[in-house]
């Protein structure tokens, strides 16, 4: 599964450091670069995704909640900004959420590895027996 990822400039850092780990683990990332505002962000994962070409995707900027509010503006996309990982698990598997948001401000990089993990874990889940066991 690829997993389209953007940021507006306060969540560029984090999104690198995000995108260095997914890929260390094996994961494909397609990457906007970061400095996009949150109405670019959204539109770049949510086409991605609509088009088949990325399976989810995650969306940083300084809170999430901007990107969250862009991104939930696009037909089939579901963001959601998650504190923790239950949350996650939930929001994709109760709420069929395909987009996790990511505030930079409040997700230090150690929890967003966390969550992006646990995100990625149940949209594979979520697809069935073709699982992912990294």
């Amino acid at each position: 599964m690829k997993i389209a990822m953007a940021s507006d400039v306060e969540g560029s850092a984090l999104k690198t450091a995000l995108v260095d780990y997914l890929l260390q683990k094996g994961y494909e990332v397609i990457d906007k670069g970061g400095g996009a505002d949150a109405g670019a962000c959204a539109a770049f994962v949510a086409v991605l995704i609509a088009s088949g070409e990325a399976g989810a995707g995650i969306l940083i900027s300084a809170t999430g909640i901007g990107v969250t509010i862009a991104a939930n503006g696009f037909p089939g996309i579901r963001a959601c900004v998650c504190p923790d990982t239950y949350a996650v698990g939930r929001g994709v598997s109760q709420e069929d959420m395909n987009v996790l948001c990511l505030g930079a401000g409040s997700c230090g990089v150690e929890l967003s590895k966390e969550l992006a993990m646990s995100f990625i874990k149940a949209i594979l889940l979520r697809e069935g027996p073709a699982r992912d066991t990294r």
